[in-house]
């Protein structure tokens, strides 16, 4: 049995088998599930049965840097659900994982086909939904919509947390549950679309006015006086005698 405040850290993968063999916490607290090089628990048989890991019972769980991969459950209700993990009357904190190909098989209603909550406290952080479906699924516009939660669905929950959270398939979607939720509105987060960023406007670069460079006046060279030269008077010269 597992004690509470326990602490287990996964240093490589699990296969659980079958689903049959659902990890079951119940009524624990205080427990931590952790993983430093990104263990995944996965299931590799019949997809038929059980979730990979269900959570209930009061329980209070932290899973940081552990994934879940290939889930399956057959049925569902206000009171399970899943393909990967159920979570019942507890709270469950998840940080740093992927869900990864999980599915509720069953042919009529399946809740939450990655993760489901119900009347239960849920906190995300750095967890990507990918490949995981209801059999509620369908296309449109070339988009896979769940309407019971393809990534995931919390019925009667709340959030406690809501950070760097991403589904490239499947729905996640918040509803009330029953008349006794504590959950306030129905809420349905799509896949948010990229955001167009607008182009900004050219900055109009000012032109600088040509500066008038001032022309100077010309200097006005004065025109020297013509020296006078004299003449020299003639000298007489004296006529020789006979």
């Amino acid at each position: 049995a597992i004690e509470n405040d326990a602490t287990i850290t996964l240093t490589s993968d699990i296969d659980i088998g079958t689903n049959y063999d659902c990890i079951t916490i119940d009524g624990v607290t205080g427990l931590t599930i952790q993983s430093s090089i990104g263990a995944k628990i996965f299931q590799s048989l019949d997809n038929y049965g059980e979730n990979i890991m269900s959570v209930k019972g009061g329980s209070d769980v932290t899973i940081t840097g552990v994934s879940f991969a290939d889930g399956y459950r057959s049925s569902s209700s206000t009171g399970g659900g899943g393909g990967c993990m159920g979570v019942i009357e507890s709270t469950v904190s998840l940080t740093n994982g992927n869900f990864t190909n999980c599915w509720m098989t069953s042919t009529t209603i399946g809740y939450g086909g990655g993760l489901f909550a119900y009347r239960s406290t849920v906190g995300l952080n750095g967890i990507h939904f990918s490949k995981c479906y209801t059999p509620q699924k369908v296309t449109l516009s070339g988009f896979v919509r769940d309407d019971f939660g393809g990534s995931a669905h919390l019925m009667g929950s709340d959030l406690s947390e809501f950070t760097d959270v991403s589904f490239d398939d499947g729905s996640f979607i918040m509803s009330p549950g029953d008349i006794t939720s504590a959950f306030r509105a129905v809420q349905v987060v799509p896949t948010p679309a990229p955001t167009a960023l607008p182009n900004p406007a050219p900055t109009k670069v000012p032109i600088p006015a040509p500066t008038k460079v001032p022309v100077p006046a010309p200097t006005k060279v004065p025109v020297p006086v013509p020296t006078a030269v004299p003449i020299p008077a003639p000298t007489a010269v004296p006529s020789p005698g006979p």
